[in-house]
């Protein structure tokens, strides 16, 4: 997966098979293959530091170079494969309480 939203600073990845899963409230982090609900824990993933080191709400340059070229966050070849995905985001970069996702790709087997 490739995100590109500096925001999100930590965050969980949970796939699952079923057709109609059980939304419930998922922990802010777990190990890969832990299982909550019908949801199985993909990995918990933090986004790396910005390369200038600047405090969270500023950035130059070469930040905004690194931001816009997304980082690479990969989901170990052992995991499940899945039909649903969810990300729990659990910290940013601000502060804030939301987040949004600008860009996502996905990549792996399609059967």
């Amino acid at each position: 997966m490739q995100a590109s939203a500096i925001r999100i600073r930590k965050y969980l990845h949970c796939g699952v098979q079923k057709t109609n899963p059980a939304d419930i409230a998922l922990p802010n982090s777990a190990v890969l293959g832990e299982t909550h609900g019908d949801w199985t824990s993909m990995g918990t993933f933090t986004y790396p530091n910005p390369p200038s080191g600047l405090p969270p709400n500023q950035a130059n340059s070469q930040d905004m170079q690194f931001m816009a070229d997304g980082v690479d966050f990969n989901v170990p070849i052992d995991a499940i494969s899945t039909r649903f995905i969810r990300f729990v985001v659990n910290q940013t970069w601000g502060g804030v309480q939301y987040t949004n996702a600008m860009e996502i790709t996905l990549y792996g087997s399609p059967q």
